[in-house]
């Protein structure tokens, strides 16, 4: 068990305390109504994930520049909101339907055996790759090797003209 040290120990016992006599209770800071719940535990342990290990962060600077870029291109406002529900990870995948009980299976109808979730629908799938590979920009040499959408964002976001972004975009929401 560790010890303050004397400074320390000073400095806490001159913290007034209040004069209120109220009884303690439990408040969940994240929620409007204060009060816990599994849904709004999940979403925040989610968000603390993607910040520690900086995979999938869409907040702080970077983040703001991200989004800077994509609400300036000129592609239908629900091409950049499917772009952010994408990078959010709550597109109705089947692995997202098999979590909430809308279906059972996980599983792709493309891809026997692998569970659909959104980055390999848009971007691994082997019939995506011929989409992509179709498409205007030259995607087909590009890495498959992406954590999750929110790096193949960046890495399109990165080394692409506005112009082929806003293709990339248009042809992901089709796919």
């Amino acid at each position: 068990m560790e010890k303050f040290c004397t400074e320390e120990a000073a400095a806490i016992c001159k913290i007034p305390l209040s004069g209120r006599n109220i009884v303690d209770s439990v408040v969940w800071l994240h929620t409007k109504n204060g009060k816990y719940s599994v849904k709004f535990g999940y979403h925040v342990a989610r968000k603390v994930m993607r910040n520690d290990d900086g995979v999938g962060s869409l907040v702080g600077v970077g983040g703001q520049q991200i989004w800077k870029k994509i609400w300036q291109l000129h592609v239908p406002n629900k091409i950049k909101i499917y772009e952010w529900r994408a990078c959010q990870d709550i597109l109705p995948s089947r692995v997202n339907l098999v979590q909430r009980k809308i279906v059972t299976e996980k599983g792709y109808q493309c891809c026997i055996g692998v569970p659909e979730y959104a980055l390999h629908a848009i971007w691994e799938c082997g019939v995506a790759q011929d989409v992509w590979a179709g498409c205007a920009i030259k995607l087909q040499k590009c890495s498959t090797d992406f954590p999750d959408i929110v790096a193949l964002l960046e890495y399109v976001l990165d080394k692409f003209s506005a112009a082929e972004i806003e293709a990339f975009l248009v042809q992901a929401w089709f796919i």
